[in-house]
């Protein structure tokens, strides 16, 4: 979707800049520390669930798992096609966008927790590890952004795939992106992986990824025009 040149970079601005305005109260502030205080003590002062059935073999596991084959089903569907050309031309070019977006975001997310070094909650003394404090470049971590909803935030991208395939399902595709992201960001922390902020940057990323790479994707039509349809 070849975006107008200020409407693609001026929406990844804002999602940026909404990232960094929410970071400041809950990184400065400490209500990432506030919000994880309450989960380790309702959790009876460890981290109950990190190794629970439900959070660690279901949605981490699973979850990975189950993107993993989503990715690998956009890409088989997409050799086949090249095969025997089951797909419409609209539907060819939806899935491949896709299957870009999600690539890329899992390969971006996963520069930036090398990069960034910032430890997991359970790294910490304050919930039952060894290192002092979280902050960026200092830890021996990869923790943020966070991994994990990445790889389901990823999918935001089926906003702009349906938008230009099935305009009517875009919001049912969009709304699937962040159902997933925000069930396995909320399973990371209840098992002590992720503070909330790490998540809210996994989001800001992954639709920053979706949006620019639909800008440039060829033959699509505008973002007002779809959202418009």
């Amino acid at each position: 979707m070849a975006f107008r040149r200020s409407g693609g970079w001026s929406a990844i601005a804002a999602m940026l800049a909404t990232a960094l305005v929410l970071s400041a109260p809950l990184q400065g502030l400490g209500i990432d520390q506030w919000l994880a205080d309450r989960l380790y003590a309702w959790e009876g002062g460890h981290w109950a669930w990190r190794e629970a059935w439900w959070t660690s073999r279901l949605v981490h596991d699973g979850g990975r798992l189950l993107t993993v084959l989503a990715g690998a089903g956009l890409a088989a569907g997409l050799v086949l096609d090249h095969r025997r050309r089951v797909l419409s031309a609209r539907w060819r070019s939806a899935a491949g966008y896709l299957l870009v977006t999600v690539v890329l975001c899992a390969v971006l997310i996963a520069a930036l927790k090398r990069i960034t070094g910032v430890d997991c909650p359970w790294d910490l003394l304050r919930y039952g590890g060894v290192r002092a404090q979280a902050l960026p470049f200092t830890g021996v971590g990869a923790c943020f952004p966070a991994g994990h909803a990445g790889a389901g935030y990823a999918w935001v991208g089926l906003y702009f795939a349906l938008a230009h395939a099935a305009p009517r399902w875009r919001r049912r595709g969009l709304a699937a992106g962040l159902a997933l992201g925000t069930v396995f960001g909320v399973a990371q922390q209840l098992r002590g992986a992720h503070f909330l902020s790490h998540d809210v940057w996994a989001l800001a990323v992954c639709a920053s990824v979706a949006t620019g790479v639909a800008r440039y994707w060829p033959g699509w039509a505008t973002l007002r025009g779809h959202a418009q349809r």
